[in-house]
């Protein structure tokens, strides 16, 4: 209430409002410190990537509006790479949109569209893995994807990895 333009107030407002599952209210917060906190600093990019993945989510359950999404969460992923070419955010990001993209060309009757954004995905969480080894989401989004694109035997030994960190 002091300073409107405190952003790590509304990082921390955001977190609280994402652990009570107020995902609307955390989604203003998200943008408001997105706006305020200083680019390139790890709250910063931490509430790009929470923000974009609601923002992705949905647009996955939302065809109306999906467009307008992923055109929103673009220039935030463009930024994070920008900043930071070896940014695990922004390369997770970025597989998370090709991945959307495929689903997209896939229901348009696009297969090898399609594919090339299958591929596009695997190499982007390849990359987000390299920066943050041992990842969890980033593990088994790429061993879906793996899998999606036919790779089962290598998904299955990442989702093997993945049980065996945690039974």
């Amino acid at each position: 209430d002091k300073d409107k333009r405190y952003g790590e107030a509304y990082y921390k407002l955001a977190l609280t409002d994402l652990q009570l599952g107020e995902i609307s209210t955390a989604v203003q917060m998200l943008r408001r410190a997105v706006e305020l906190l200083p680019k390139g600093k790890a709250d910063a990019d931490d509430a790009t990537l929470k923000l974009s993945e609601i923002m992705l989510m949905a647009a996955q359950g939302d065809s109306k509006n999906s467009a307008q999404l992923i055109l929103d969460v673009q220039p935030m992923v463009d930024g994070l790479l920008q900043r930071n070419p070896k940014s695990w955010e922004g390369h997770k990001l970025s597989g998370d949109l090709a991945l959307l993209g495929a689903t997209q060309f896939f229901r348009d009757g696009k297969a090898p569209e399609a594919k090339a954004q299958v591929e596009k995905a695997i190499q982007e969480y390849r990359t987000a893995l390299s920066a943050k080894p041992g990842d969890y989401v980033i593990t088994l989004a790429l061993g879906r994807t793996l899998a999606l694109d036919g790779e089962t035997g290598e998904a299955e030994g990442l989702f093997k990895s993945l049980v065996a960190k945690d039974k």
